[in-house]
């Protein structure tokens, strides 16, 4: 069989790696991917062996992102003009109406219930849509899975040592992740003023890394904190060891949370798919400064990980599906 995966964003090497793994040894497997900051060259290094088919690039703005989607589309029917795929799968609904054309089956996986736009995109043109269980669609072609798409990689998670590469000790440190308001799910949120929350974190003898997606608050807050350019080696190590996470982006949220670090979620979206990890106290959701200072002294003070991370450890075990397999049966089937 051969099977074409479609890489638009970092999370998505991560979401595919161990299902490219397995699959790669029985079917060939070809990677179109974004041009998208260094989205190629990780894919590439990460993927030696493989095919990897830079296709189209990452614009900004309303009407820059709507060229830019026909550009990729256009690109795709040259692409199954010229080559026969069996299976097309993507995090998203990219190659799918490309697919639709040429009758190969796309199998699509989502998460964003509350970014309408891609969503129904996904739900329209897949032949088969794979959600978790806790988003509230229906229809003949959505199939759901207990569980969350980070885990397809942070199941069985082993973190490698970062206390010599970053020079900070476990436990010792607090991990920033600020997205920049650009990308049209994030569009309302609005960039939080983090010096006076930096100043008591290092009067308390923390350590700050902070990772901005905007490289002018990088330089805003340099004397506070240590700034990482991304892509960013082992940062979900970085994330296990850390005391605690704020994060405005919600797949490092929970990335975090699934990992037993309590975390911060300081953006104004509500997504279906945290609810549980809300609700299990491993994310805490607040866009008040005041609210955010409150809670962050309450993480300081309170040792909350070791129970959060054998709570969050039972439910891997007991309540969620190994999305790996998912991913793998899903697009066989």
């Amino acid at each position: 069989m051969r099977i074409l995966i479609d890489i638009v964003h970092p999370a998505d090497v991560n979401f595919y790696q161990k299902a490219i793994g397995e699959l790669g040894k029985k079917h060939e497997i070809v990677l179109t991917v974004l041009g998208r900051g260094r989205l190629v060259d990780i894919v590439k290094k990460e993927y030696p062996k493989l095919k990897v088919i830079p296709l189209g690039k990452h614009r900004k703005g309303k009407i820059g992102k709507l060229l830019g989607l026909i550009d990729r589309e256009i690109r795709f029917i040259l692409l199954f003009l010229g080559k026969r795929f069996d299976r097309v799968s993507s995090f998203g609904w990219y190659p799918a109406i490309a697919a639709k054309l040429f009758g190969i089956k796309s199998v699509l996986f989502y998460d964003d219930y509350e970014y309408k736009i891609n969503f129904n995109m996904c739900k329209i043109f897949s032949d088969r849509f794979i959600i978790p269980k806790s988003i509230p669609a229906t229809g003949k072609n959505i199939k759901k899975y207990k569980g969350f798409k980070e885990l397809a990689y942070l199941k069985d998670f082993k973190p490698n040592s970062i206390s010599k590469r970053y020079s900070v000790k476990p436990n010792k440190y607090v991990f920033v992740r600020d997205v920049a308001p650009i990308s049209l799910n994030y569009q309302d949120s609005k960039y939080k003023d983090f010096s006076e929350l930096f100043y008591y974190l290092r009067k308390k003898g923390y350590e700050i890394l902070y990772y901005p997606e905007n490289k002018a608050l990088g330089k805003k807050y340099h004397r506070l904190c240590k700034v990482l350019e991304g892509p960013v080696e082992d940062i979900l190590s970085l994330i296990y060891y850390a005391k605690f996470v704020i994060s405005s982006g919600d797949t490092i949220a929970r990335e975090s949370a699934l990992l037993g670090t309590p975390t911060l979620y300081t953006t104004n979206r509500d997504m279906k798919v945290n609810k549980q990890l809300i609700q299990l106290k491993a994310i805490v959701k607040t866009t008040d400064i005041y609210e955010i200072e409150h809670i962050m002294k309450n993480f300081l003070k309170n040792d909350s990980k070791p129970q959060l991370r054998d709570k969050i450890k039972s439910h891997i075990k007991n309540n969620w599906q190994d999305t790996t397999a998912v991913i793998i049966k899903e697009i066989l089937n």
